[in-house]
């Protein structure tokens, strides 16, 4: 009986680089926050990780949207948007975070491998 399994929603507030949590995915509830004093900055401390699935951030200035979208490393990537994941769009990371995509177009080809035959004359002489 009991509760079952259940982890609360958490925030982590100063968090520093060399902390788990700022360098892991975690599979839950939590959010791992750390102040930043430039756009350079915040991009480095994003990018200071072995995963890469997706990046979320908020800008309402386009040329800033295309310049960190850009400097991101992940598959995805949500502009004042958390919900991003559709059927119509490819869904997958980089770094250790995914072997492909599947969703969009681009799945097709993550379940097909390509074979390149070159077949010579059959002239029998």
């Amino acid at each position: 009986e009991g509760n079952g399994s259940f982890y609360p929603a958490t925030v982590l507030s100063n968090c520093s680089p060399e902390m788990a949590c700022m360098k892991e995915e975690i599979f839950g509830p939590v959010i791992s926050l750390q102040g930043f004093s430039s756009e350079a900055q915040v991009i480095e401390i994003a990018n200071n990780s072995s995963a890469g699935l997706a990046a979320y951030f908020y800008s309402q200035q386009v040329d800033q949207i295309w310049r960190v979208s850009e400097r991101l490393q992940s598959g995805m990537v949500g502009i004042n948007e958390s919900a991003i994941s559709t059927a119509e769009a490819p869904f997958g990371g980089v770094k250790n975070s995914g072997i492909g995509r599947e969703g969009g177009p681009d799945a097709l080809h993550e379940f097909m491998d390509t074979k390149y035959v070159c077949w010579g004359s059959l002239d029998q002489k």
